[in-house]
């Protein structure tokens, strides 16, 4: 087969850094975080930011030692999602601290500075609770429950309690669920010291608890005000009555970190990394600057000669038009390896299939779902021109174009066959309260050479499976095979 070249540009119009999994110095002087998959650091007010990590590899999830000394963050570069140490103040590389397959990102330290907590399925449990020294060694486990998963620990800053989520609603999830709400757990911060306590009622998202410098509250996310999240405050002593600290009416919070001081909580929101001054309740969004060059190229180029998804000759024999990685491509179909790059027909992001041609081969229609429901669009090769023909959120496949090139049909709702006028673009229901399944199961209709009758196999009510005929200017098919 030819070997076509196909590009794909990841380069947007206009470019934003995501900057995101922030955490605070003790004294919030300082800000750490992720983007781009490296590590940075600017000053805790924002400002010009300075790299600390430039792997080709994925690093996230940095957070201080309590001495401000050390950066703990998640790596790939060894494969998994390992820990590793870095001296804030030193040349030396990043040391690995972790050795699994698992995911492990760091979540806490511990307050002397001596282990680090996180979450894995090392033995097998998933979402188990685990610190490692930071001298190396094997993890020590926590907690763990087979029937249960557990998220973002974090240790009282006097040393006694772990506080954690337990199953629920993970952060990625937007909108509640009341079969998956998210509570937060307190047990002994010791293996298995048990003492558990669950510190919420409410049954809704509450998640990434975070300890006030007294151990006396706890901060945390939680969308109890009319399904928004916001960050709340939780006395642990008295009636545990919570209080809200922001009072977002929309958007999202998502992942909170405290300064030890207990002064500053960083956070993302509308996808910028926010700052919340604990006693006055204010928050705004930090105006963070970086200045990098890209370590990736934006655009690349694939040669295949295989991972074609579909294939169409067009009737006059000269084109042919295919479909790789979810776009629409065209090229000559008697083309040598030699020749130029294939024609890009559509460069969306979005997934297109089912390709037709029309009759006079000047046209390409296909399905795609760039709107969020299969439309139908259409290419004009002569004006160069794409083209929207449906827009209804109906479902939709199979287009074909009658050999006359005055209809467009398609199966809509899996039940009925509708056409379009090529010229005015009108539509009208034909075959209709029939049962059509999507292929590759067997549903699929054709047109006569004369364009005068379409054809389709379609199950009745026990599911037996006919051939049926209908004429262009009837309105009830005809059963020809029993």
């Amino acid at each position: 087969m030819t070997t076509h070249r196909i590009a794909n540009s990841a380069a947007a119009t206009e470019r934003y850094a995501y900057l995101r999994q922030a955490s605070l110095s003790a004294d919030g002087s300082r800000v750490t975080f992720s983007c781009g998959g490296d590590i940075w650091i600017c000053d805790g007010q924002g400002g010009d930011a300075r790299r600390m990590t430039a792997h080709e590899d994925y690093d996230a999830a940095p957070i201080f030692s309590p001495d401000d000394r050390l950066l703990a963050f998640a790596s790939r570069r060894t494969g998994g999602e390992n820990i590793y140490l870095m001296a804030l103040n030193s040349r030396e590389v990043p040391q690995r601290l972790t050795y699994h397959h698992y995911a492990a990102p760091p979540a806490c330290w511990s307050p002397d500075g001596q282990w680090i907590y996180f979450t894995s399925g090392y033995d097998g449990i998933s979402g188990a609770i685990y610190k490692i020294h930071v001298d190396g060694g094997t993890p020590v486990r926590i907690y763990g429950d087979p029937m249960a998963q557990h998220f973002f620990p974090a240790v009282s800053p006097d040393g006694k309690w772990l506080a954690f989520n337990n199953n629920g609603n993970r952060w990625w999830r937007n909108g509640k669920s009341v079969a998956e709400h998210s509570d937060i757990w307190l047990m002994r911060n010791q293996p298995d010291g048990g003492g558990h306590q669950r510190l919420n009622q409410y049954r809704g998202r509450n998640l990434k608890p975070m300890w006030s410098p007294d151990s006396s509250q706890l901060y945390y996310i939680s969308d109890r005000s009319d399904g928004v999240e916001n960050i709340w405050r939780m006395p642990l002593k008295g009636d545990r009555r919570a209080e809200a600290l922001t009072d977002f009416r929309d958007g999202r919070v998502l992942r909170p970190a405290i300064s030890a001081d207990g002064k500053w909580i960083v956070f993302e929101r509308h996808f910028q990394l926010w700052l919340l001054e604990v006693d006055s309740r204010q928050a705004h969004p930090l105006e963070i600057r970086l200045q990098v060059d890209e370590k990736e190229n934006s655009r690349y180029h694939y040669a295949t000669a295989a991972g074609i998804d579909e294939f169409q000759l067009s009737p006059d024999g000269k084109k042919v038009g295919f479909v790789v990685r979810g776009n629409v491509y065209a090229d000559i179909a008697s083309k040598d390896r030699r020749g130029p790059n294939s024609f890009t027909v559509t460069g969306e992001p979005s997934r297109e299939s089912q390709l037709c041609w029309s009759a006079d081969s000047k046209h390409l229609f296909y399905l795609s779902d760039r709107t969020g429901d299969n439309q139908i669009f259409h290419y004009d090769f002569v004006k160069r021109r794409e083209t929207q023909l449906t827009d209804s959120a109906i479902q939709k496949y199979q287009p074909k174009v009658s050999p006359d090139d005055k209809w467009l049909s398609y199966i809509r709702n899996n039940s009925e066959i509708w056409l379009m006028n090529s010229e005015t673009r009108e539509e009208r229901a034909f075959v209709t309260g029939q049962i059509f399944l999507e292929l590759p199961y067997g549903a699929d209709y054709t047109w006569s050479p004369d364009s005068q009758w379409i054809a389709f196999a379609s199950w009745d009510q026990n599911f037996f499976c006919n051939i049926h005929v209908q004429h262009i200017d009837e309105n009830a098919p005809r059963q020809i095979s029993f």
